[in-house]
């Protein structure tokens, strides 16, 4: 990846977090790592360890194998299992933040994936995602991903990307510059990267082997991804708030957000204020910025989170004390000027 595109992204999440605040964690940094060691505090985690990642990669031309980093962690054991992010890398946790750049829609059980990251994070932690906006790449011609998706894949408890990711991607994806969609180009004026009998026989190696075949499984625009963080915690099935995001620029093909982890000791009338005030806001505070791509927040998930923050779900005012609210909103204007202070 290009040095300068690589420096750009490096300086988008820093803005969403400090880095340089206790440990922290990246996860799958290959040769592009966002958090530096030599700046940060930081434990790389993978599937593979390094010299397995160096088999796996040679040849590969997207791949400078010699600026692959070394894994403190893998998730292969070494005889065939693979662990959870969490069984591996709780011994040096818990983590102020986490990094994840382009894994998000690779994961095949995105719920399992979230819990693992907040199990190993602190109290308000922050997880820090780089996530590509499927407009503008080669999914563009692929239909977005849908909560359903995502509650199914963890009810079947997904080890590996599904037959329909597998099939679906290798369908479906187009060779097209993201500046031509940008420009209002369809993804369906360029050629498909692989042929139906390439789709066919990739689905077939994935069900006969049962081997992780390498997908995009999920599917975002910015705007997706936070109404699925919001339903996904109104579920009960997401330790997470939307913080900040930066979103699409023109001509690109990825944004950034930042997640907060939620705090483990609140109540349930607590934790729905939490959740809708985070979302409110956000959106209050200008923090999903639109660029000339006018992505914007769905209709209806700010008015389901200022509800949520006067009502419970049996629409009876929640069980606790104008203090404690107020405490809960001050704690939060707090961090958020904490946070400023530190990025000066």
């Amino acid at each position: 990846m290009h040095s300068d595109h690589v420096a750009l992204r490096r300086r988008r999440i820093l803005s969403l977090a400090p880095l340089n605040k206790g440990v922290g964690l990246e996860i799958a940094p290959l040769d592009s790592p966002i958090a530096l060691k030599e700046e940060c505090d930081v434990r790389y985690i993978d599937v593979l360890d390094t010299h397995r990642l160096h088999d796996h990669f040679r040849g590969d031309p997207n791949v400078n194998l010699d600026d692959v980093v070394d894994i403190d962690f893998a998730l292969h054991d070494g005889d065939g299992r693979i662990r959870s992010l969490a069984e591996v890398a709780s011994p040096d946790g818990p983590y102020e933040w986490v990094v994840a750049s382009h894994v998000i829609e690779h994961v095949p059980d995105l719920i399992g994936w979230l819990a693992n990251i907040a199990e190993v994070l602190k109290d308000e932690g922050h997880l820090l995602l780089v996530v590509p906006d499927k407009r503008y790449t080669f999914d563009t011609q692929r239909p977005l991903t849908t909560v359903g998706q995502i509650l199914e894949a963890h009810s079947y408890r997904h080890k590996t990307p599904s037959e329909r990711a597998v099939f679906d991607h290798f369908r479906s994806i187009v060779a097209v510059p993201a500046a031509d969609l940008w420009a209002g180009r369809p993804g369906s004026d360029y050629p498909r990267v692989y042929t139906f009998e390439d789709a066919a026989h990739m689905r077939q190696i994935s069900l006969e082997t049962g081997d992780y075949t390498d997908s995009h499984v999920w599917l975002f625009t910015p705007s997706v991804l936070i109404d699925q963080i919001v339903e996904l915690g109104r579920l009960g099935l997401c330790d997470f708030i939307v913080e900040h995001l930066i979103d699409t620029a023109p001509n690109e093909l990825e944004f950034s957000i930042s997640l907060l982890r939620i705090p483990r000791d609140l109540g349930p009338a607590q934790e729905e204020v939490v959740r809708a005030q985070g979302l409110q806001t956000l959106l209050e505070e200008g923090d999903v910025k639109t660029g000339t791509n006018q992505e914007v927040i769905p209709e209806g998930v700010l008015s389901r989170t200022q509800s949520a923050a006067h009502h419970s779900p049996q629409g009876e005012l929640p069980v606790f004390s104008e203090r404690e609210l107020n405490l809960i909103l001050l704690k939060r204007r707090v961090m958020r000027l904490m946070k400023r202070a530190l990025r000066r």
